[in-house]
């Protein structure tokens, strides 16, 4: 997964805007027994909150279009969550998230997600940290 911040993440806590993006089953198929067609997937989040180097808690909203392995379309999941994330001084972080399905496949599940990250972009003296890139693991339950 990819996130860009605007402007990039610093010591100081100030408004930013942030776009998540990536795909889901890279490495291995998703796995559903209520909907074993889902195989992969790409995802995209979108928010904006108060963030600094110390530490992050936003609101989230993140849709997932699934698609079958050989990537044709199937459906999607709209979840609406929030996420913690603590950084360390060179922008690397734990990206924690937790939230609900509210629309499409898997309606009324429970979202929970973690990661690790690393910044690409930035470090948080100086502009701050405009990028970062890392893993997560997602369940929907």
């Amino acid at each position: 997964m990819t996130t860009t911040f605007s402007p990039g993440i610093t010591d100081t806590p100030q408004e930013v805007d942030f776009k998540l993006t990536g795909e889901l089953g890279d490495l291995a198929p998703c796995i559903s027994s209520n909907a074993p067609f889902l195989r992969k997937g790409s995802f995209t989040a979108e928010g904006t909150g108060t963030f600094s180097c110390l530490a992050i808690s936003t609101h989230f909203d993140l849709t997932i279009d699934w698609k079958k392995l050989n990537g044709t379309p199937v459906s999607h999941s709209a979840i609406s969550g929030t996420t913690t994330i603590s950084l360390n001084p060179a922008g690397n972080s734990v990206y924690l998230a937790e939230g609900s399905v509210y629309d499409g496949e898997f309606t009324g599940g429970g979202y929970n997600s973690q990661g690790l990250t690393l910044a690409t972009k930035g470090s948080c003296t100086g502009a701050g940290v405009t990028e970062t890139t890392g893993a997560i693991t997602a369940i929907i339950s």
